[in-house]
């Protein structure tokens, strides 16, 4: 099953970041403030958990308010190319977070109002625009006329805009659950009103509601989300019965500390442009059936994920385990690689099977056709060995270990 993971990390990233253009007021979106060596660290941290987002989920799904400066900010990290391969894959997509949780302080440092806004032109909400705002806030090098409305278009189709309902509950269930008392382990007393309490308190309210926000479009959506743990202490004292499960990113560095493999942190900084390196792989067969296989898994504990995974790897059953369909797949392969037909994408995949292996064409058809199961072309389908009927987990991590082959590594 598909899994989307939700992270408004990289936005707040950039809100730390932002400067202004000078007198103006703070607009979300606004050119970075990149020089120091902080924010170098910083935004590696940021890149280093969407490397491990990317592959261990089907789609990272990325929150921005104001002109999105983090699409070109990644173009100029992973390249335009890398960046528009992972749209074109539906890997990468954006969830316009306005209007957003506002507050007001009077003179006198109390709260005035609490509010949903945002702070633009004004007028509807533009989505093309702050595409357009982020590309020149951010300058992407190298991109000309052409190469922008082409990077746009891709960024069109992977923006949404949160649901409006959702933001107009998050103030009244922030607030009922200040009544309630269930905030006061945060530092916020029990009161009926945040109007007129001092502004920290209010700060503890507002932050309480972006995150309510946050986990209401989570569960709407059925996303997954490593972000803002703390918020599941919120739900646990009764704002709902959500729970938190074990993640994908914790079941894969028990499977990682399990096969001797680096966590996925490790892997991100000994790879050379390691966004460029597994866009292609978290596409592939491998990569997607462990990700789907990860998902399905019940494992209450790490010796029960152990068993799962070495049961998962020692019940594979391969279509080519048996010594005739081994031989078999050899001189299939030997004889793709060298080319049986120049033609050959004008004949069959029965015709071709047939013609390299001597086999009926029943029995061609049988096997051509694990490759449609996937897909897959038929080059694609013999050089891989994992079929529905024979992959395992192990081929992920084995996978892994060839993109850090020494051509791959980071030099030092």
């Amino acid at each position: 099953m598909a899994q989307t993971v939700f992270s408004s990390d990289f936005q707040s990233f950039c809100l730390n970041y932002a400067v202004p253009p000078p007198g103006a007021t703070f607009i979300p979106g606004s050119p970075l403030a990149k020089r120091s060596q902080k924010f170098v660290d910083d935004l590696r941290v940021q890149e280093r958990a969407l490397f491990e987002k990317l592959l261990l989920f089907d789609k990272v799904q990325l929150s921005v308010a104001g002109s999105n400066v983090i699409a070109p900010l990644l173009c100029n990290r992973m390249s335009i190319r890398t960046f528009e391969e992972l749209l074109e894959q539906d890997a990468l997509a954006f969830v316009v977070w306005e209007p957003s949780p506002m507050m007001t302080h009077n003179k006198d440092g109390m709260v005035a109002a609490t509010f949903f806004g945002r702070i633009d032109r004004g007028g509807p909400l533009d989505i093309e625009q702050r595409i357009d705002d982020g590309l020149v806030n951010e300058v992407v090098a190298g991109l000309n006329t052409a190469a922008w409305r082409k990077l746009k278009g891709k960024l069109l189709q992977q923006h949404t805009v949160i649901d409006q309902a959702l933001t107009e509950q998050a103030w009244p269930v922030a607030s009922q659950a200040m009544a309630d008392g269930t905030l006061e382990t945060f530092g916020l007393t029990k009161r009926d009103n945040i109007i007129g309490s001092p502004v920290p308190d209010g700060n503890i309210l507002l932050k309480a509601t972006e995150s309510i926000l946050r986990y209401r479009h989570v569960l709407a959506n059925d996303l997954a989300t490593l972000d803002d743990p703390g918020v599941f202490d919120l739900f646990a004292m009764g704002l709902t019965n959500l729970e938190r499960p074990t993640l994908p990113l914790e079941q894969f560095a028990t499977l990682a500390k399990f096969e001797k493999f680096p966590n996925l942190g490790e892997l991100y900084d000994a790879l050379d442009d390691p966004f460029r390196r597994i866009a292609t792989f978290r596409n592939s067969a491998t990569a997607k059936n462990f990700r789907n296989w990860l998902t399905t898994l019940k494992a209450d504990s790490d010796i029960e994920l152990i068993r799962e995974y070495v049961d998962a790897c020692a019940n594979r059953t391969g279509f080519f385990e048996t010594a005739p369909r081994k031989f078999l797949k050899l001189v299939t392969m030997l004889a793709l690689g060298t080319g049986v037909g120049a033609g050959a994408a004008a004949l069959g995949a029965d015709a071709i099977v047939s013609a390299a292996t001597g086999l009926a064409a029943s029995s061609a058809a049988e096997i051509a056709g694990k490759g449609a199961d996937f897909g897959l072309g038929l080059i694609e389908t013999f050089m891989i060995d994992n079929f529905k009927t024979g992959w395992s987990p192990k081929a992920y991590f084995d996978g892994l270990r060839k993109l850090t082959g020494p051509t791959n590594k980071r030099s030092e």
